[in-house]
This record gives C-alpha cells, sequence and structure tokens, in this order.
C-alpha cells in the first residue's frame, strides 16, 4: 500500500514512480489484456548519474508538469536534496 507523503528537506524521503505497461493480445477472442505495474525506488539509492539526470528533467518541467507530478509546492527543496545527493 503506497501512502503519499510531502517531501520534507528536514526529513527527506523522495521516491521515483516508474510504470510498466504491457499489453497481450488475444486473437482468438479478439480481446487484449492491459496491465501496469509500479515501481518505487528510493532516490539516495539511484547512482549519482541518474540523481542527476533526475534534476535535469525536473527543471526541464513546464509548471503544469510539476503540478500534475505534485511537486510544484517544494521544486526547490527537492533540487536541493538532489544536489546533496550528487555531491556525496
Amino acid at each position: 500500500y503506497w501512502q503519499e507523503k510531502k517531501f520534507d528537506i528536514n526529513n527527506p524521503e523522495l521516491y521515483v514512480r516508474v510504470e510498466r505497461q504491457s499489453i497481450v493480445g488475444f486473437p482468438d477472442t479478439n480481446a487484449f489484456l492491459f496491465a501496469i505495474r509500479t515501481y518505487h525506488t528510493p532516490v539516495k539509492d539511484l547512482t549519482s548519474e541518474e540523481q542527476a539526470s533526475l534534476k535535469k528533467a525536473l527543471l526541464s518541467m513546464s509548471p503544469e508538469s510539476l503540478k500534475y507530478k505534485r511537486i510544484s509546492d517544494n521544486i526547490h527543496d527537492v533540487i536541493k536534496y538532489l544536489d546533496i545527493l550528487i555531491s556525496f
């Protein structure tokens, strides 16, 4: 069970959510199955290169995208945290 929490720079817990989508066709019945599997990975477990790529991606996002991803209110703290992780 996943419970979303607002990011707190003083107690940082930040995760990357990745989805794997699969489609399987059943031609005999003219049907298909669509499935989504989500993965949550702690950002601190990413390599420094992956963390830097995440930072670059976040900095390139529009305000609307950041709002959709629910990080627009604390994007500056998220970037600050990534900078700390990248520097180690």
